[in-house]
């Protein structure tokens, strides 16, 4: 949910009306109405799984986990929950793994010919987890902040692994190419793209 939430429902809308079938997953708080936009679009019937990037509560978070360790989400995680806290942290390793096995447990029942991240960052490093772990390919529509504003840790995996990459500008492009390289900006992996 974001000013880009309308334009990603009129997006979807359209491929719906061209026989595509959908789920979401959405790794961002619906903080601003965000699920409106649903019904707004007429998208009511579209699976979706919302997880949001903190648990509210210390006792929020526990629930989770224990949910999760007693059967709510039989599915592996990309990392192991001992993995998770040992990189992140107590708290954000707890809710990383709780989260990418909720994602894989609905991605696994949604059985998708293809994942689309949009932003080359949070979205597109769960869907490469994802395709690591289930075999799913995963495109990702890159915008300009992906590159030049904050770009990803997971960047150049990111790249790397893709099985398309959209940038959504002629200047992404040429970063991504090195046809340019402006002064200031992140220097982008090298990388071959078919």
């Amino acid at each position: 949910p974001s000013i880009f939430t309308p334009w990603l429902c009129r997006e979807m809308r359209w491929r719906i009306a061209r026989g595509h079938e959908l789920s979401i997953v959405s790794l961002a708080p619906c903080d601003d109405g965000g699920d409106a936009y649903l019904d707004e679009f007429g998208l009511t019937n579209v699976p979706t799984l919302q997880v949001t990037r903190q648990h509210e509560s210390d006792g929020q978070l526990l629930h989770d986990v224990v949910e999760t360790l007693v059967g709510g989400a039989r599915e592996p995680a990309h990392i192991t929950m001992t993995q998770a806290v040992r990189s992140k942290g107590m708290r954000q390793g707890l809710h990383e793994w709780v989260a990418s096995k909720k994602v894989v447990a609905f991605v696994r029942r949604q059985n998708p010919d293809v994942l689309e991240a949009h932003w080359a960052t949070q979205a597109a490093s769960m869907a490469m987890k994802v395709k690591h772990m289930l075999g799913v390919p995963f495109t990702v529509t890159m915008h300009g902040g992906d590159l030049y504003r904050a770009p990803s840790p997971s960047l150049p995996k990111i790249v790397l692994n893709g099985d398309a990459i959209f940038p959504v500008s002629q200047f992404l492009v040429d970063l991504l190419t090195k046809a340019k390289q402006p002064e200031g900006l992140p220097t982008v992996p090298d990388n071959q793209f078919d």
